[in-house]
C-alpha cells in the first residue's frame, strides 16, 4: 500500500519519560488493544483486523481478568462515562444512582454526535439468508416445522 493512497494521520504522541517503578504492576498488566481507537478513527473492514478488533481484547481479559481496564496501567487519566453498569467485573463506585438511560431529566448520558463512528463506504450487497425452504412457527410451544 502507498502512502499517497492512505496518508498518515497524527493522532498524538506517546512519551516515553520514566522507567516503570514496579515492573509487574506498570509493564506486565498494560494490556492493548486496536479497538481502543481515537474518536473519529473508524476501523477498515479489513479482515485481520477485525479479527484483532475482537481477539487482542479479549486475550487481555483472559489474561488479566475481566476488569483489565480497572488496573491502575490501563485506566484512563481522565474521566470516562460509559453506558456500561453493574455487571461483572465492576469494582469501582460505578456511577452511584445516576440514571444510565437517554434522554433523562437529569442532563446526563446525551449523545455526542462529533464523536460518531465515521461512514464507512461499502461496495456490499444485502444478503438475507433465504433459501428455497422457508421455516414457519405455528406456535410458540412447537418446534418450528419445514413447509
Amino acid at each position: 500500500m502507498a502512502e499517497k493512497d492512505y496518508p498518515l494521520i497524527e493522532v498524538g504522541e506517546f512519551e516515553l519519560n520514566r522507567n516503570p517503578e514496579n515492573f509487574f504492576a506498570d509493564v506486565e498488566q498494560s494490556a492493548f488493544a486496536p479497538s481502543n481507537l481515537v474518536p473519529g478513527i473508524g476501523a477498515s473492514p479489513d479482515k485481520m483486523l477485525q479479527a484483532r478488533l475482537f481477539n487482542y481484547a479479549d486475550a487481555q481479559r483472559y489474561r488479566l481478568g475481566v476488569n483489565f481496564r480497572q488496573i491502575p496501567v490501563n485506566r484512563p487519566r481522565c474521566p470516562v462515562h460509559s453506558n456500561q453498569r453493574d455487571g461483572q467485573g465492576r469494582a469501582d463506585g460505578n456511577y452511584g444512582s445516576l440514571p444510565h438511560y437517554e434522554p433523562n431529566s437529569f442532563g446526563q448520558w446525551q449523545q455526542q454526535p462529533d464523536f460518531a463512528e465515521p461512514p464507512l463506504k461499502s461496495t456490499a450487497t444485502r444478503h438475507t439468508g433465504t433459501t428455497a425452504k422457508t421455516m414457519t412457527t405455528t406456535s410458540a410451544n412447537r418446534a418450528p416445522c419445514s413447509t
